[in-house]
């Protein structure tokens, strides 16, 4: 495994590089550590910082190689890897922003660049909580996907009985920031969800959370568009997928909840299913506060929760994807739908109820 630069992030008004580290280069050597800034001036000026990284959590000093200055900067990590943070104000401004890792020969190590412009739109910080239940040959590019997209990943094993539980532990070692959660039985989507919010608020500073599921019928690279949302003053966004190409009962069940649904609720979405979401961090501890368990369900409830709180809402086209189209999937489908018309029923007779008194 090389030494290597994971991903870039801003931060408020930090510069986040995630990095990761062969263990058994660490022993012999230092590891240094680059940023190069370009900026907007023309010719385009250019600025490369350097600096050996500590071993642990520490502060050090980054050298800009052209006027000497140091920048101050802080690790936060351990020999797997980490955090490299830096202050924009120390940076100033710039169009172009790389981080590598090099060794003391200066030789790079791999291909370790990353380049990411910062944008209002793109470069808050993102969590994504990603259920899953035996999808041990589904789940891996799904979880992989999303540590590329967010700067933190929950992944929810809802007591599975096949490979997922090993196969999500073995993918945490090699990604300090995946964070995998075990269920010793099946509780339920709903359960595994608002347990990823849970930790999610507990541990991490964020802009934005996303749920999507970890079958292989969400892509990951669709996170930024439902996220972007958030980031230009939405609190709830839902991914919308195409009707034509769902499995009949999954469009059956959509295509009646919305239809009756939008007597109560106008703006709501067509998709009333879809996991593919992305909430504000405010909604997030709300939803929180609201609900504590439960299964499929849980997902409406909160759209219910949403709609009916006048939450500044959109809606984002995604892939439609499905998979496993076999006669378990559809008794699950039918469940799912009997389950969702109860709850639909009990929030309209609650509304019936208040609006009489």
């Amino acid at each position: 495994m090389p030494h290597l630069v994971q991903r870039v992030e801003f931060r408020k008004e930090m510069v986040i590089v995630h990095v990761l580290f062969k263990r058994s280069f660490w022993h012999f050597g230092r590891i240094l550590f680059y940023l190069i800034v370009e900026g907007k001036a023309r010719p385009v000026s250019r600025r490369v910082y350097g600096a050996a990284l500590p071993k642990e959590s520490a502060p050090f000093f980054l050298t800009c190689h052209e006027t000497r200055e140091r920048t101050k900067a802080e690790f936060i990590g351990n020999r797997s890897g980490g955090e490299v943070q830096i202050p924009l104000s120390a940076i100033g401004s710039f169009e172009r922003l790389y981080a590598q890792i090099g060794e003391p020969s200066g030789e790079t190590v791999e291909s370790a660049w990353i380049e990411k412009s910062p944008s209002p739109a793109t470069g808050g910080h993102i969590v994504a909580v990603i259920p899953c239940y035996d999808v041990a040959s589904y789940c891996e590019p799904v979880i992989l996907g999303a540590l590329q997209e967010a700067s933190y990943v929950v992944a929810i094993d809802d007591g599975s009985t096949d490979q997922t539980a090993s196969l999500l532990d073995q993918i945490a070692r090699d990604h300090p920031t995946l964070h995998v959660i075990h269920f010793a039985q099946n509780q339920g989507k709903g359960s595994a969800l608002l347990a990823g919010f849970k930790y999610a608020l507990e541990h991490w500073s964020f802009d934005v959370l996303v749920t999507l599921d970890g079958d292989g019928q969400h892509r990951p690279t669709d996170i930024p568009a439902v996220a972007k949302e958030i980031f230009t003053g939405k609190e709830f966004a839902i991914g919308e997928r195409t009707f034509a190409l769902m499995p009949w009962v999954r469009r059956f069940s959509n295509f009646w909840i919305a239809f009756f649904l939008r007597f109560f609720y106008p703006n709501a979405p067509i998709d009333t299913q879809s996991g593919f979401r992305a909430f504000h961090r405010e909604l997030v501890e709300a939803i929180t506060h609201q609900f504590t368990s439960g299964r499929y369900e849980v997902e409406f409830q909160i759209l219910l929760y949403a709609l009916s709180q006048h939450r500044k809402f959109a809606k984002t086209t995604i892939s439609t994807i499905y998979l496993n189209r076999n006669v378990s999937s559809h008794f699950s489908a039918w469940r799912d739908t009997v389950r969702i018309f109860r709850v639909f029923f009990q929030h309209i007779g609650e509304i019936c109820k208040t609006s009489s008194s």
